[in-house]
């Protein structure tokens, strides 16, 4: 999430849903968009087979570019800049 907003030039830390308290609060709200779907279900079923750690961090960072999350997330945010400009 920090990758994409720092490529596309937008600062972190903007809140959005995370509010006004917490610093990088933007990449929390961008990371979102993929957790549930991608997170969520490996952490849940890594969990009932006791894979901790490292492992479990290899199995998420497999599944995320098997999804091709990096690039769900940035066409989501581009998806979203330029529906705002089509609001002006």
């Amino acid at each position: 999430a920090a990758c994409v907003l720092w490529v596309l030039g937008i600062p972190h830390c903007f809140p959005v849903s995370h509010g006004l308290t917490r610093r990088g609060a933007l990449v929390f709200d961008v990371a979102d968009l993929i957790k549930d779907a991608c997170i969520l279900p490996i952490a849940f079923s890594c969990g009932v087979d006791g894979i901790i750690g490292m492992d479990l961090r290899k199995k998420c960072i497999a599944y995320l570019e098997d999804f091709k999350a990096l690039e769900k997330m940035f066409n989501t945010i581009k998806g979203v800049l330029h529906a705002g400009n089509d609001c002006e």
